[in-house]
């Protein structure tokens, strides 16, 4: 693409990467590819552990979420000018902030969103209930059933991380997060708070 496009102009988007790792997990359970009964903190030992190959990104939630790792690589074709880096929560607090930012960015005339503007995004999905999962993906073939009763056990939101798991990935990912703010110049003060005991 470098080669391409040399002049090109890039916005990345960066959001936590504890919650960018759950809604992958989640995205490729639902997919069936993902062991139903695989936890995220087994997934990311097992990748540590070298049991997880790269070569298979969509299982590497560790892989996938170390931004500092990729953003140097897309650092090494292109200029930092060049490169907008956006954080999550500036989309989802201040959606004209971030606009403006672009608008600026992109050197196009600025866009005021509309007074009754609300924020429209994509609510992630989970099943009800594991057990559910595991009889219809190794038990029913009947495709007519099977997808009716898969949309019956889906629901928005994942379940919460346990407080251990939040632990364990809050710790992982802080020398990673400082990392980032040294590359980005972003401010990610806020992330080090510890993660709220909810749904991801």
């Amino acid at each position: 693409m470098a080669s391409l496009y040399p002049d090109i102009k890039l916005i990345v988007s960066i959001r936590h990467p504890v919650h960018t790792a759950k809604s992958h997990m989640e995205r490729t359970r639902l997919k069936g590819l993902e062991d139903i009964n695989t936890t995220l903190e087994n997934a990311f030992h097992e990748e540590l552990a070298g049991q997880r190959h790269i070569e298979k990104t969509y299982l590497c939630y560790h892989y996938l979420t170390d931004y500092a790792l990729h953003i140097k690589h897309l650092l090494a074709y292109f200029p930092r000018n060049q490169i907008l880096f956006l954080k999550f929560e500036n989309w989802t607090e201040n959606q004209q902030m971030a606009l403006d930012q672009i608008s600026s960015f992109l050197n196009i005339p600025r866009h005021a969103l509309n007074k009754d503007h609300s924020l429209h995004y994509n609510s992630g999905r989970s099943y009800r209930f594991t057990a559910i999962a595991r009889l219809l993906k190794n038990y029913l073939y009947n495709q007519n059933v099977h997808r009716i009763l898969r949309r019956t056990n889906m629901k928005k939101g994942y379940e919460p991380l346990p407080s251990q798991s939040k632990d364990f990935l809050e710790n992982l990912y802080a020398d990673k997060i400082q990392e980032l703010k040294a590359i980005t110049g972003l401010d990610f003060s806020d992330w080090n708070i510890p993660l709220p005991n909810k749904n991801l």
